[in-house]
């Protein structure tokens, strides 16, 4: 296998390390990367690997750094493999999760399975679909809401440790982005009330009433991060697929929360009756 100390002149642009290449079986060779697509935070690339029997497979490897770089990378692991297991033709199939051999900071990477797509709105029927059906059939393997890794919504990690009631979790997700809100912006008292009121007298009243008096909630596997940009349509086969997931087990409405911001393109096709 090649050297992350002397790489080829086509691999020397990529964050190519030993600790990706041991995910490999001994023999195989990296036969050419290249940077693919665009990320905020990560670095991103495409692999096309030669096994020992000569066979090719082409791979997407992400990679970040730090402590965020491992949660990011664990995360997308473990929330890539629990959609996979419920809606193997949905994502991409995840391979390995690892970090760096060498390097400073501290680098970690992810590694799936290369697929063709265009970055084009998801056709709104197939994406739906397919999103109901992983709700409807993805059984928590605890009977709980939340997930056994943390993931993350973007960069940022999520509080999914399990709870026993969608109350609990979403009230400590909730909490978890207000306590963002107040690191970043500062105390703001009118704010703090409405907080307050929220948690005491709102979340109780609206979700906690489906809880209560013999009623119970289905614990549903969700994407946790699903918007166009973490889309993709495979041009050969119009196959709709999902990735960048922060997936943990949740009421099934909290996949689609997201869609009422503006800035969401597909919110108009895969809805409908809003006012």
């Amino acid at each position: 296998m090649s050297s992350s100390n002397e790489a080829p002149s086509n691999l020397r642009d990529v964050p190519l390390d030993d600790g990706v290449l041991s995910k490999f079986p001994s023999g195989t060779k990296i036969l050419s990367t290249q940077r693919f697509g665009t990320s905020e935070w990560t670095t991103t690339a495409r692999l096309n690997v030669q096994y020992p029997d000569g066979t090719r497979e082409d791979f997407f490897l992400k990679c970040a750094a730090k402590d965020a770089g491992r949660q990011l990378m664990e995360g997308e692991f473990h929330a890539m493999s629990e959609l996979h297991k419920w809606m193997p033709n949905f994502v991409p199939r995840r391979h390995s999760w690892g970090k760096y051999h060498a390097g400073n900071p501290d680098t970690y990477f992810y590694l799936s399975q290369h697929i063709e797509m265009t970055n084009c709105v998801p056709e709104s029927n197939q994406l739906c679909q397919n999103l109901a059906h992983l709700h409807c059939t993805s059984v928590s393997p605890i009977g709980r809401f939340g997930f056994h890794s943390t993931t993350c919504e973007g960069r940022t990690a999520q509080s999914v440790s399990w709870e026993s009631s969608w109350i609990a979790l979403f009230t400590k997700l909730l909490r978890l982005v207000c306590t963002l809100d107040l690191d970043t912006n500062g105390y703001w008292q009118d704010l703090d009330r409405l907080e307050t009121r929220i948690y005491s007298y709102v979340i109780p009243r609206l979700i906690g009433i489906l809880e209560r008096d013999g009623r119970s909630m289905k614990p549903s596997l969700i994407h946790g991060d699903l918007w166009e940009g973490n889309t993709g349509t495979c041009p050969k086969t119009g196959d709709v697929y999902v990735f960048d997931a922060g997936a943990f087990y949740a009421r099934n409405e909290m996949e689609i929360g997201n869609w009422r911001c503006r800035k969401i393109r597909f919110t108009v096709g895969c809805t409908r009756g809003r006012t």
